[in-house]
């Protein structure tokens, strides 16, 4: 699921990189450890990407390797929106 991401996730991320210079562009491979992401501002990043979108993302995928660059992120949370908000409409 690849999609163009959009600016409050984008903002969301810039927020928890204190090693990102503004004017630098994220790509969807940007390393975000040698960025300064470290495990509390993962789970910062968790709770503001969670509350943007009204999702709940699962314990069994938050892996280090989902929070390593903002193409593994972004792809998270869109596939828990995907699942989570086809669920209500089921319900």
């Amino acid at each position: 699921m690849t999609a163009t991401w959009n600016d409050s996730f984008v903002q969301a991320l810039r927020e928890q990189l204190p090693e990102l210079p503004g004017e630098d562009v994220l790509t969807p491979a940007t390393d975000l450890y040698e960025l300064g992401l470290d495990s509390l501002r993962s789970v910062q990043l968790l709770l503001a990407l969670e509350d943007a979108w009204d999702i709940s993302i699962p314990d069994d995928m938050l892996t280090a390797d989902t929070f390593r660059t903002p193409g593994s992120i972004w792809t998270l949370v869109q596939t828990v929106d995907a699942q989570q908000h086809q669920a209500s409409r089921d319900s």
